[in-house]
């Protein structure tokens, strides 16, 4: 039983340890570092921020804490601009049931698609009230001051929560096989997206595409709905503009429902005429011409005209009056 313990003791302190030694470590500061998850990662793009302060877990963080934070979201904003998935798919939180000893922040894609994904309780524990984002994180301890912890019974409730619902649309189910094929196909579909996008050579938009916040869930193409965010954004000084709106893909000049001021003048579209311009009805009139020509050139309007009058100047021939009944 010693053993045992012993033995979680050890794992509990493995992030810390590699921290120390500087194993997996990809970016690092004074004040806290970047560790890519290569045990055990539970999507397909998956790092962890430990602070170098030795500070337990989410619930032991107080306000005086916030500078901290904010620098582990600076360290998490360099790992995402490196990617090549746009901000938009990635969440940042904390495990509020943490195993490992030391406070460590997520920063993971949002497909959840890997082979670490095995069971149902790994996936509600980054998809239900288990995982607590930065912005809510922030947000209660400079209202609150505190994060409050979940009992012991909630949080097994939530580990075993069933039916899993998709987070990219409204697929559900209870068989998390069916599931993890679900996850796969929306990555292979992602992938597919973006090999198109490399192949039009517009990759490089792919990060100001999306909406730069990172709160959780969020809107999809399936329909699911937005939930509540907090008035935290990352990077501010990118301006995300719909493709249309793009310069040089589609064109940068608004519709001309977003231009209040559009007028028609000698610079509208409609006053540069080719010089072969012809109106329709003119076209239309010389097109029954020629067909006319070209089935033999049928009288005028005017000879017909003078046809009619003159079979209206002669007589009209009738047959004498006959009474057949005497």
């Amino acid at each position: 039983m010693e053993e045992q313990e012993k033995d979680v003791e050890f794992l509990r302190g493995l992030l810390t340890r590699k921290m120390e030694t500087g194993e997996d470590v990809v970016l690092q500061s004074d004040r806290a570092a970047v560790l890519r998850n290569v045990d055990c990662p539970k999507a397909q793009i998956h790092f962890i921020i430990l602070p170098k302060q030795d500070i337990a877990h989410v619930t032991a963080l107080t306000p005086k804490h916030l500078p901290l934070l904010d620098h582990m979201m600076e360290l998490a904003n360099q790992i995402i601009e490196k990617e090549e998935l746009p901000s938009s798919n990635f969440r940042v939180g904390f495990k509020i049931n943490a195993f490992m000893s030391r406070l460590n922040m997520h920063v993971i894609s949002d497909d959840f698609c890997s082979e670490y994904m095995r069971r149902i309780n790994q996936w509600n524990t980054f998809n239900s009230d288990l995982f607590i984002t930065y912005q809510a994180v922030y947000a209660l301890l400079l209202t609150k001051g505190y994060i409050e912890p979940l009992s012991a019974d909630v949080i097994e409730k939530l580990r075993r929560a069933t039916p899993v619902h998709c987070n990219q649309c409204t697929f559900i189910t209870g068989n998390f096989e069916k599931f993890k094929a679900h996850l796969d196909y929306h990555w292979s579909k992602r992938e597919g997206e973006r090999e198109r996008l490399l192949r039009m050579g517009v990759s490089n938009l792919t990060p100001s595409l999306g909406e730069l916040h990172l709160n959780g869930t969020r809107s999809n193409f399936c329909g699911a709905a937005q939930p509540k965010q907090f008035p935290f954004t990352l990077h501010s000084n990118v301006k995300a503009l719909p493709l249309r709106h793009q310069p040089g893909i589609l064109g940068s000049y608004p519709p001309r429902s977003l231009n209040m001021n559009y007028q028609k003048s000698n610079h509208s579209p409609s006053s540069h005429k080719h010089p072969d311009y012809k109106p329709i009805k003119q076209v239309v009139k010389e097109s029954q011409k020629t067909n006319a020509n070209q089935a033999g050139d049928p009288p005028s309007n005017a000879n017909a005209k003078q046809t009619v009058d003159q079979a209206q100047d002669q007589p009209v021939k009738t047959k004498p009056f006959v009474n057949k009944k005497k």
